[in-house]
């Protein structure tokens, strides 16, 4: 199967949609250019939901359109059979799928409770990081929690603004989290508090 160059498409958009941005363009490319196919890579990257994937076969029988997967060839979604083993594949992915966003959120968690940060770059504001990598450690710094303890009773219990609450910070002169992060990256200038 030849495919032209503007015809090949990356999509960084979740499975779990069934419009896409680049799903959208090759449908429209589909229903213009009857009888062609879809090649992708595998039944996970065309959709990470049961009914996504069965929407989009839907769509590319309306089309007249072959679907490939890159993994396994021909997929055969116009037969009862292969609909039936195609509909097992994408349960089979949207199970997966969900099984490793729980397994995410679950060592997320994990992490957190023991005091373990996770992502990269500094610490929020109110926290500070020790150690390298694996070893890196979240811990309150109490000044600052202290600001942040402050912030929610005016704002919450008070129910005073964001704007009453940024001019009442600088008044007091609490250091800002840009003169946070300056302590811990010389290259962020000071900054006063905002809205924001």
């Amino acid at each position: 199967i030849e495919v032209p160059e503007e015809w090949t498409f990356h999509e960084d958009y979740t499975g779990y949609e069934y419009s896409r941005p680049e799903l959208d363009k090759i449908r429209k490319i589909l229903e213009k250019n009857k009888r062609t196919a879809l090649i992708v890579k595998s039944g996970d990257r065309l959709a990470r939901s049961a009914l996504v994937a069965l929407m989009i076969a839907g769509d590319l029988v309306k089309y007249e359109t072959q679907l490939h997967f890159v993994s396994r060839g021909m997929v055969d979604i116009r037969s009862p059979e292969g609909l039936f083993i195609f509909q097992m594949e994408a349960s089979g992915n949207e199970y997966w799928g969900s099984k490793a966003k729980q397994a995410m959120r679950e060592g997320r968690r994990a992490q957190a409770e023991s005091g373990i940060a996770t992502g990269q770059g500094p610490a929020p504001y109110g926290y500070r990081k020790e150690g390298r990598r694996r070893e890196t450690r979240v811990f309150i710094h109490e000044a600052e929690a202290g600001v942040v303890r402050l912030i929610f009773e005016w704002y919450v219990i008070e129910q005073i603004g964001p704007v009453e609450i940024a001019r009442r910070l600088n008044a007091r002169g609490e250091p800002s989290p840009a003169a946070s992060l300056k302590h811990n990256y010389a290259r962020v200038k000071f900054g006063k508090w905002t809205p924001g």
